[in-house]
């Protein structure tokens, strides 16, 4: 393996850890994570064509319901 072999690669290497940084700092940034957050939202209510699934929604308005009624229903009993 020449030098110029060695100097490629590592150039080859460098290029593939800027791209991957450049990656990971967009992923972790404001805007990556809301897309992020957005994106699970929407793919946890829909499904693959657009269609909502009531099933899913329906559960989490009961756990939102359940959740309220546990935080403040309790006060009015004391």
């Amino acid at each position: 393996m020449s030098i110029d072999d060695l100097e490629n690669q590592a150039e080859q290497a460098r290029k593939r850890l800027a791209e991957s940084l450049d990656e990971v700092s967009e992923a972790f940034s404001k805007e990556g994570m809301k897309r992020q957050a957005s994106n699970s939202v929407r793919t946890f209510f829909f499904d693959e064509a657009g269609n909502l699934r009531v099933q899913r929604v329906a559960i989490a308005a009961a756990s939102i319901v359940v959740s309220l009624f546990v935080l403040f229903g309790r006060g009015k009993g004391k």
